[in-house]
Formats: C-alpha cells, sequence, structure tokens
C-alpha cells in the first residue's frame, strides 16, 4: 500500500527529453522533438495525454495505494494523538478498584499525578513552537519522521517503569506530538490532489477521537493484570510504530521541493500523483502561485495590526476555549471522577462509554459542519456543556450520591450528564474549534497566528490538567463542576458577541467583514 520506487517514473521519459535545467516551467508539448520508441506519436489532448503507451502514467490502483498511504499516515497520527492523551487515565488513577496501577504501585501524590498527566501538554507546546521552523528547513518527511521518532523513544522510556522514566517519557512523546499536529496534516494538505484534502484532514480530528477510545479500552482489558501500566503506557507503540514505518517510505512534497529549487523531483512525483501532463503543469502553477503568495507572508507584529487584532483575538479565543470547557478533566480523571459520584466498580468501563460518545458525535459534526455551520454548532455545544456542568454541580453540592436509596440512580445520572458534556463538546468544539482560526486571520498571519492560537490551546490544557485535583480538594468537586459552569457560560457570551459565522463565505469575504467591523447577528454576517 505504499508509494514504492517502482512507478517512479523518469521525468525526462514522460516529458520525450532531459528534464529542462531551467525547471520554471515544463517542456513546450508542442515542440517538435525525437519520437521515442513505443510512444504515442499523436498530439496531446485531453483524451489522449502525451504519455508513453507501454507505462500510460501511474495505473489507478497505484494513485490509491498512495492516497491510501496519505490516509494511513493522517490515520495513524491522529490515533497516536488520541491513545497518548488516553492512556493516562489508566496509569494516574488512585481507585481502590485498580490495586495495579502505576499511581497506586508507586503512591503518587496527588501533585505527582496532577503533572505526570500535565506534562505531555507541555511538551507538546514546545514541540508546536519547533514544528515550523523543523519542517522549514529540513522538510516535511523528516519532520514527520522525527515527531514519530520522538514518541516512540517516549514510549519506551515510559516503559521502563520507574517514577522519572515515565516523567521523562512523557514529556519526549508531548514533544514529538507536538510536532505530530503540524507536520501531518501539512503533509497531507500538500501531497493530497485537492479533492482528497478536506476528507483526509478531517480525518486527523476523528482518529484522535478513536485513538482515545482505543486507549480506554484497552486499559479496561489489561487493568487486572500485575504490573498493567507496563502494557498501557507502551500501547501508543501501535501507532507510531507504523507512522514510522510509512513516512520513512513516503516521498517528500512536491511544494517543499519546489521551495528549495528542486523541481525536477518534484515534477517526478507530481507524474505519480496524476494521470495527465495538464494535471501536473496544473499543480505546479498551484504551487508557484502558493510561493508567491508565501513570499507576501507578514512578520510578527504584523498579528497587533488593527486590521489583524481581531482575528487573533478570535481564533486564541476559541482555541484556548476549547480546553478551559473542561473536557480533559474526564478524559485524565474519568476513574477518580465516577469514584466521587459514588460507583465503586467499573470505573474505567465508563471512559469506555466516554470514548464511544467521543466518536460517535464527532462523525455527526463532520456531517454537520457545512449544514449548520460552525457559529450555532458552538452555541449549541456551549450551551449543552454549561447546563450539564450545572447539573453536576449540584448533585456534587447536595452529597446526592452518598444517599444510599438513590445511590445507584443518582451515580447513573451523574455518569449520564458527563457523556452529555463529552456529546456536546465533540458536536461543537472538538472540531470546530480548529477550523475557525484558519478562517478568520489574514492570509498574511495565517500561519503565525495559528501556531499563537494552538500554542494557547496547549497551555490551557496544560493548566486544567495540573490543578484539577488540587482544585477539587480545595473547593470541593462541587466547586470544580461550578467552576467549568461560569467558564462554559463565558464561552457563549465569547460566540454570541465575537465569532461571525463563516460558513460558505470565502476566506477574502471573511478579511474584508472582519475589517469592516461586522458583528454576529448582524446582516455583514449574514
Amino acid at each position: 500500500i505504499l508509494a514504492g520506487s517502482s512507478y517512479y517514473m523518469d521525468p525526462a521519459a514522460l516529458l520525450d527529453g532531459p528534464a529542462p535545467e531551467d525547471s520554471h516551467e515544463l517542456a513546450d508539448p508542442t515542440e517538435k522533438q525525437a519520437t521515442p520508441k513505443s510512444c504515442d506519436t499523436r498530439d496531446p489532448t485531453p483524451d489522449q495525454p502525451l504519455l508513453p503507451l507501454e507505462r500510460p502514467g501511474p495505473p489507478p490502483s497505484f494513485i490509491k495505494r498512495f492516497l491510501l498511504s496519505g490516509s494511513l499516515a493522517c490515520s495513524f497520527a491522529g490515533m497516536c494523538y488520541g491513545m497518548a492523551l488516553g492512556n493516562m487515565s489508566a496509569v494516574v488513577t488512585q481507585d481502590a478498584s485498580d490495586p495495579n496501577s502505576f499511581a497506586n504501585q508507586k503512591k503518587m501524590t496527588d501533585a505527582e499525578i496532577q503533572i505526570l498527566a500535565a506534562i505531555l501538554q507541555l511538551g507538546s507546546l514546545l514541540g508546536c513552537l519547533g514544528a515550523g521552523p523543523l519542517s522549514d528547513k529540513f522538510g516535511r518527511v523528516p519532520s514527520c519522521i522525527t515527531s514519530a521518532a520522538t514518541i516512540s523513544f517516549g514510549v519506551a522510556f515510559c516503559c521502563i517503569g520507574f517514577v522519572w522514566s515515565v516523567f521523562v517519557g512523557r514529556a519526549l512523546m508531548g514533544l514529538g506530538l507536538g510536532i505530530l499536529c503540524h507536520s501531518v496534516p501539512l503533509y497531507v494538505a500538500e501531497v493530497a490532489p485537492k479533492h482528497w484534502r478536506g476528507a483526509l484532514d478531517t480525518s486527523f480530528q476523528l482518529f484522535t477521537t478513536i485513538g482515545v477510545l482505543l486507549s480506554f479500552s484497552f486499559s479496561l482489558l489489561v487493568h487486572k493484570s500485575i504490573n498493567n501500566y507496563y502494557w498501557i503506557l507502551g500501547f501508543p507503540i501501535l501507532a507510531s510504530g507504523p507512522l514510522l514505518i510509512i513516512m520513512i517510505m513516503l516521498p517528500e512534497t512536491p511544494r517543499y521541493l519546489v521551495a528549495v529549487g528542486k523541481k525536477p523531483k518534484a515534477i517526478k512525483i507530481l507524474f505519480n500523483l496524476y494521470r495527465t501532463r495538464d494535471e501536473v503543469e496544473e499543480a505546479l502553477e498551484e504551487i508557484a502561485q502558493g510561493e508567491l503568495e508565501d513570499q507576501e507572508t507578514g512578520g510578527w507584529s504584523e498579528l497587533l495590526w488593527k486590521e489583524n487584532r481581531r482575528g487573533l483575538f478570535i481564533g486564541f479565543g476559541v482555541m484556548t476555549l476549547q480546553t478551559l470547557t473542561g473536557i480533559d478533566i474526564f478524559t485524565n480523571y474519568m476513574p477518580k471522577i465516577v469514584a466521587e459520584a459514588g460507583m465503586e466498580n467499573s470505573n474505567l468501563l465508563s471512559n469506555v462509554f466516554l470514548g464511544i460518545a467521543e466518536v460517535v458525535f464527532t462523525i455527526v459534526a463532520v456531517a454537520l459542519v457545512e449544514r449548520a455551520g460552525r457559529r450555532i454548532l458552538l452555541l449549541v455545544g456551549a450551551i449543552g456543556q454549561t447546563l450539564c456542568f450545572a447539573a453536576l454541580t449540584v448533585l456534587f453540592y447536595t452529597k446526592a450520591f452518598n444517599k444510599e436509596d438513590t445511590a445507584h440512580g443518582v451515580t447513573v445520572l451523574g455518569v449520564g450528564l458527563i457523556l452529555g458534556v463529552a456529546s456536546f463538546f465533540s458536536i461543537s468544539w472538538g472540531p470546530v474549534a480548529w477550523v475557525i482560526p484558519a478562517e478568520v486571520l489574514g492570509r498574511r498571519v495565517r500561519a503565525k497566528g495559528m501556531g499563537v492560537s494552538i500554542g494557547g490551546m496547549y497551555l490551557a490544557d496544560f493548566l486544567v490538567i495540573s490543578t484539577f485535583l488540587s482544585v477539587t480538594k480545595g473547593i470541593k468537586f462541587s466547586g470544580g463542576m461550578l467552576m467549568y459552569t461560569c467558564i462554559n457560560a463565558f464561552s457563549v457570551f465569547f460566540v454570541w458577541m465575537w465569532v461571525p459565522e463563516t460558513k460558505g463565505k470565502s476566506l477574502e469575504e471573511v478579511s474584508q467583514m472582519l475589517k469592516t467591523g461586522g458583528k454576529p447577528g448582524k446582516p455583514a454576517l449574514q
């Protein structure tokens, strides 16, 4: 299924002569040239492209295999991220029903557990900041290989089994994941034909939730084993290993090769992605146009210019609120929360239900985002999460879980409300928040603004995960739920006041709308 070298045809044969030294243009197909053996002598037309008769371009089956390998790269990248997020819940659980957990075996304090759970996000923040320069200097493929190798090395460190080695391993995994979340989507966007790009980009978020579900399910399967944390900590290798192998065997992107002056090599790869010479020329024109646009990108100071401030404020706000709304307290501490709710057994089973809810409603969100629109989905999700957190606040405050005559029913209700939070998040803030910054930031500052927005998300996620146990110890679980109720209520206000509806609008229209001061709910946004 991988793009093998046997189909990398020589551009000289495809162009009826040696590849032009001035690689700014392909050889003129109308120029009279010697007719090579077994080559079509008819004039090139859309129906009869000028390609060798014996090997008329890559067969459809090869193109499908190439695209499948790109799909697998994106899928394994998403699953790797999800597995790394999901396996920590079972590792740090202090529930008495799981005496074999890492936290129980090592007798870890709440402070150590919080830092261990959050250090992945801190590493991801550092990796995200360095991913752009790394991929620009060394290439997309080396960047992806570096990320997969770093994650695999981090997993190996975790499996040593000491507390210090798990801390180091999780930091390395976070560093690799920060590079991964930038490099793999960038690779897919640059190498995939345009009618595949949207589906492949969307699959990253979907497979992240699938990775979380797989990690929860595996943890439940092995949690009764002695020293089960070795298996759980090593589980992400099942995604990072195949991703490393796939990326080693894939070619560099044509866009990067053109940018570093290797256009003949780019042409060689393009002839293996497209069936006709016209499609290759069209792809080269798009790459050249992109190069011109890249030369017009602004500096960091431009982010604070008047015409860019509102887009940065919206993008940074949406990405930061995505994690501040509290979904990752359940991803990392679900067993502890449901134990507090009164569930004495099957705490890890609740993780599986959480993962199923995230996968199902992420699929629903992918289907609705272009129909219902971004703004309405964010509003519905924020309102739903606010109501669920408010109900959880009441349940924890009244200590209804501790009443023996209603314990079972109220516990089920509490778990149902937690699944409600996950469902509302997955149908809205989970996938949609990633779309907003790219649409509201101007072209000249889009890349830098996206970096700032994603950096804010990782920083907020670190703060949420690293403080949850301390917060709930100080103001109790009811106080913690009330805090997240207020944050979600603010997110409703934020979206209503400042986030525009970008569905059906070109990036230029959105940029112009923000510059002219259009506000949500007013005619400028309709």
